[in-house]
């Protein structure tokens, strides 16, 4: 059965709620991988989805932005505008950026790590399987 993309984000936030929190940036990314990839076996998202998200990296080539700041971001290619941000100090946050300004918050996961100096946010967006 297909799902849209904001039922399988739901199931995505309620899963990583039920999650330690992290305490790295590197922590955060791997607990959002996983989650995300566990989501969409349980809900059967066709094997190439499954794919695309077991082959993903923290990296620019996979569309990640600001890897150097804090957070470091990027926005999905099944929804414009929705974005993940992975914070140094392992918190998750997912956030819709709105058209005329501003954003709202989806979802956070507080991190446990020690809260860095916040880093430029680039809004100009590359796609990816979030």
């Amino acid at each position: 059965m297909r799902h849209s993309y904001e039922f399988l984000l739901q199931a995505l936030f309620a899963r990583i709620a039920h999650l330690p929190r992290c305490s790295t940036l590197q922590g955060a990314y791997e607990c959002l991988q996983t989650s995300w990839l566990q989501v969409n076996q349980e809900h059967e998202s066709s094997r190439r989805m499954l794919h695309h998200v077991l082959t993903r990296s923290l990296c620019a080539e996979h569309g990640w932005q600001n890897l150097d700041g804090d957070p470091c971001r990027k926005e999905s290619d099944h929804q414009p505008g929705v974005w993940v941000n992975l914070h140094r100090n392992g918190s998750i946050v997912f956030e819709r950026v709105l058209p005329e300004g501003g954003s709202t918050i989806l979802f956070a996961h507080p991190g446990t790590g020690v809260r860095m100096p916040k880093g430029p946010i680039v809004l100009s967006g590359t796609h990816s399987a979030w």
